[in-house]
């Protein structure tokens, strides 16, 4: 930190300035006023007021930016324990000069980040490194990495010119201890107490060493002479919670609970929640472990409400989010919270997992190479990143050799060799695939999930000769395991081959008429066959075989309804599930019918017979899909509400349904939507900021932004909608930005648009809006091009066909024209605008069939003149 006097000695400059000036320009003010914030936030700083410091600092940033008020702004927050505002301050300023650096580099250090601690030093050649403190800052970064003999040596070199170096001393002790070497840590504690006694840093250390002694007299008395030297400041420092930490540590080894008592409330004092926050995380972790992820994401959820930087418990909401299939919103928890560089890799492992899930190669590949050179060895980190890599062109080499690397770790395991094969299909190297497939199996010869397994990545990588080959050399191997032929039914149905697969399924069960695979694969054929009769039979022997399993019961009841009068199906489906189904699964598929058949007492009736707090205890796919139900029954409710006018009673419903689901996303946004219908402004905001909470930005921002259009501020809410854009591209909020701007007759501007074509570019709306806005402006060529742009996307999109057959028939190129508009009519063969717009282009071309064209049209309209004209002109044209 560069010295006090240089701004005190600039003083009387600016007073004789000042003085002597009747005005000054902006900068020479703002200049004046930055030294002025500035020495009162290092008075602040030196007397350890650190808000006051941080305001004054401010101030100075604010007024003119200089290196020296950043040093001090960055310096504050190390001193108060929080690095990583302190980094991100330095990055977004620049580290522009060594101090900056230095004061960088001791935040990563503080956040475990010692790559990036060792790469910023590395900005530097050793001459450049102006002082021993740089030396020690990168042999720290060096340790932090188990690279000891290079941080040993640096270590040496600064103590030979500076034998009482405080740092130096502190981390070869730390060294020493890790490296079990008595002789040079008893030499650094002998030194640090001759020179250092003073200093809380070295005394904590100490302590700490006398604690792992188990000389509890020693260490209370260097803890209590720390605390005598810790200066009393404004905000609870890393140095004071250290000391008071392993203080209460000591006196409760000694069993002097009393005594460290009021250590512990001076800890509490100084952050109340801190130990309620950790017993709720405790409790959070416990639910996580038992599997109760509802209970773990309802705690977590309330931790990140009272702490909103809590990133562990934004971390657990990720995995927690990852867990149930929702990868979006586990990467919304996951960004920010997760640096891969510190994370755990199970984290780590997960935010990638989350990117890949959606197709985000680079950036889960970017997250995962610096995960790896933090833990290179890392067998989930090498098995992602190999996936990851292996499909791309420019990575896939490395990709391979990562997951090499991963298999050739431990014991020979079969997934590793599979999860190789996945890579190897990834770059169409069949025949190495095949050969990881082979050993696989080769170790785990009699693992029937594996067996399965390499038919199904066959099928899916479109292998069928391949799968073909293995199910028939499993059948060799052992005709009598009903494994094998299920096998080979699945890969003939894939094949479709019906007669072989449902031979297969026969003969399965033959060996084994419980098999649940084989019933129900047999079932699904014969419903695809529409043979109701046999997959009835074979629905209901899959339930009987595994009742737990929700998926015969949909299939049963699908067969059912396709046969029995719908006042029968529910009683029929019941008596069948009665005997062997289980009760709850059956009463699920029965109420999802119902609510189909829009019977909402039934409904509700049924799904009361539901014990669902058993259920989210014990099933948590079942309480999934029991929860989706129960928010389409409240959908039924508040549909039957509104159209009775029944304001109370929809609101009744949907208050009930918060209670018992508070948390469901459709649920809140069902009823802000409801909610905004009726004008209930505040209600709907209510839910909007609820939303938030829950990371849930998107609906948040929509439901915000419907609110300010019930206000008639248009402006503010194409902004808000604008500014969610920007911080993540969303189709449904550009969807809203488009009806906004509509609503106010205000124009998109270029930027947005082409952000949006370049985010979604397989999404058809924003050349719709640019082909509407070139036909107003009356510009043909340019709309066509983007109706032509459209059709390229998809090319069944009726809309886009009929303007551009009828723009190209307006431009007098008849083909073209005729070509789209007889596509869009096989599209859609009643539509009475694609009908007239065929027609008269036919008509133009001289073609009779016109008239049978525009007779239909002028049928499905009798009251369009224009279309009524057509038809009357084409009838006289060709004398029908």
């Amino acid at each position: 930190m560069k010295q006090l006097s240089r701004f005190l000695t600039s003083l009387p400059l600016i007073i004789t300035i000042t003085l002597g000036m009747s005005g000054c320009d902006t900068n020479e003010t703002n200049s004046q006023s930055n030294a002025r914030h500035l020495i009162s936030a290092q008075s602040y700083h030196n007397q350890h007021q650190y808000r006051a410091a941080l305001l004054e600092t401010r101030n100075a940033l604010k007024e003119s930016p200089s290196d020296d008020a950043a040093e001090l702004y960055a310096q504050i927050f190390l001193d108060i324990g929080q690095p990583k505002t302190a980094a991100e301050f330095i990055e977004s300023y620049g580290a522009r000069s060594f101090e900056l650096s230095a004061l960088l580099v001791r935040a990563y250090l503080d956040l475990g980040k010692y790559i990036s601690a060792e790469k910023t030093l590395k900005n530097f050649n050793s001459e450049e490194l102006p002082n021993n403190e740089g030396k020690v800052l990168l042999a720290e970064a060096l340790a932090g990495q188990n690279n000891y003999k290079q941080a040993n040596e640096l270590l040496s070199t600064v103590l030979s010119t500076d034998p009482t170096h405080l740092n130096a001393l502190l981390l070869t002790l730390q060294i020493a201890s890790i490296q079990q070497n008595p002789v040079a840590a008893q030499q650094a504690i002998i030194e640090l107490k001759k020179h250092h006694s003073e200093s809380p840093k070295a005394l904590v250390v100490l302590a700490r060493t006398a604690t792992a002694r188990k000389d509890y007299n020693e260490a209370e008395q260097l803890l209590m002479q720390s605390l005598r030297f810790v200066p009393d400041s404004d905000i609870m420092t890393p140095a004071r919670a250290s000391t008071l930490l392993l203080l209460i540590e000591t006196l409760t080894n000694q069993g002097r609970y009393a005594d460290a008592a009021p250590y512990s409330n001076a800890l509490a004092n100084a952050n109340p929640n801190w130990q309620e926050t950790q017993d709720r995380m405790a409790n959070a972790i416990a639910n996580l472990q038992s599997g109760d992820l509802e209970a773990a994401e309802k705690i977590l959820m309330q931790i990140q409400q009272d702490n909103p930087n809590q990133g562990r418990s934004a971390a657990l909401l990720g995995i927690i989010n990852l867990q149930k299939g929702d990868s979006e919103k586990a990467s919304e928890y996951f960004a920010d919270n997760i640096d891969p560089e510190t994370a755990a890799p199970i984290f780590t492992g997960a935010a990638a997992l989350a990117q890949l899930q959606q197709n985000q190669i680079d950036s889960a590949l970017q997250m995962l190479e610096t995960a790896l050179e933090a833990n290179p060895n890392n067998k989930r980190l090498l098995v992602l990143y190999g996936l990851a890599a292996t499909r791309t062109q420019d990575l896939y080499q490395k990709g391979i050799e990562a997951l090499q690397r991963a298999a050739s770790q431990g014991e020979p395991d079969y997934r590793m060799h599979t999860t190789l094969a996945d890579g190897y299909f990834n770059g169409k190297e069949i025949a190495k695939a095949t050969a990881e497939l082979e050993k696989a199996q080769a170790i785990a010869p009699d693992n029937i999930a594996l067996r399965y397994h390499i038919a199904k990545r066959y099928l899916a990588n479109g292998l069928i000769d391949n799968a073909k080959a293995f199910a028939q050399a499993q059948l060799k191997k052992d005709e009598k395991d009903a494994h094998n032929w299920i096998i080979q039914g699945l890969v003939a149905s894939i094949d479709k081959n019906i007669d072989l697969a449902n031979e297969s399924f026969k003969k399965a069960l033959s060996i084994d008429n419980k098999s649940y695979t084989a019933n129900l694969y047999q079932a699904l054929i014969a419903a695809n066959q529409q043979n109701w009769k046999l997959a009835t039979q074979g629905f209901t022997n899959a339930i009987a075989s595994n009742p737990i399993q929700l998926a015969p019961y949909g299939g049963l009841l699908k067969s059912l309804a396709a046969t029995e009068s719908p006042n029968d199906v529910v009683t029929r489906f019941e008596a069948l599930t009665g005997k062997n189904g289980d009760k709850t699964n059956a009463a699920l598929i029965a109420t999802d019918y119902l609510i189909q058949q829009n019977k909402t007492a039934e409904a509700q009736n049924k799904f009361e017979t539901i014990n669902l707090a058993e259920l989210k205890e014990q099933r948590s796919q079942a309480s999934a899909v029991a929860e989706e139900i129960y928010i389409n029954l409240i959908k039924l409710h508040v549909r039957d509400a509104a159209n009775a006018n029944d304001q109370k009673a929809a609101v009744a419903y949907l208050e009930q349904a918060q209670a018992q689901y508070p948390n469901n996303t459709k649920l809140l946004s069902l009823a802000a939507a409801y909610y905004l219908q009726y004008d209930k402004l505040a209600e709907a905001a209510a839910l909007a900021s609820k939303l938030r909470q829950l990371n849930e930005n998107v609906y948040s921002t929509l439901i915000s932004a419907d609110i300010l259009i019930k206000q008639n501020d248009y402006a503010q809410a194409i902004s808000s909608l604008k500014s969610e854009w920007k911080r993540e591209p969303n189709q449904d909020i550009a969807l809203a930005i488009q009806k906004a701007a509509l609503a106010s007759n205000t124009d998109l501007d270029e930027d947005f648009l082409q952000s949006w074509e370049a985010a979604f570019p397989n999404q058809v709306q924003p050349h719709f809006y640019r082909a509407n806005k070139a036909q107003q402006s009356g510009d043909i060529v340019l709309a066509l091009k983007h109706y032509e742009k459209i059709i390229e996307i998809n090319p069944s999109n009726v809309g886009a066909l009929n303007n551009a057959a009828w723009f190209y028939f307006e431009s007098d190129k008849l083909k073209r024209a005729d070509e789209l508009a007889t596509k869009a009519v096989a599209l859609a063969p009643n539509s009475a605008a694609v009908l007239d717009t065929a027609g008269w282009i036919k008509y133009n071309l001289n073609q009779a069939e016109a008239v049978e064209l525009l007779k239909k049209a002028a049928e499905l309209a009798p009251d369009n003149q224009e279309i009524t004209t057509h038809y009357n002109t084409a009838k006289l044209h060709f004398n029908q």
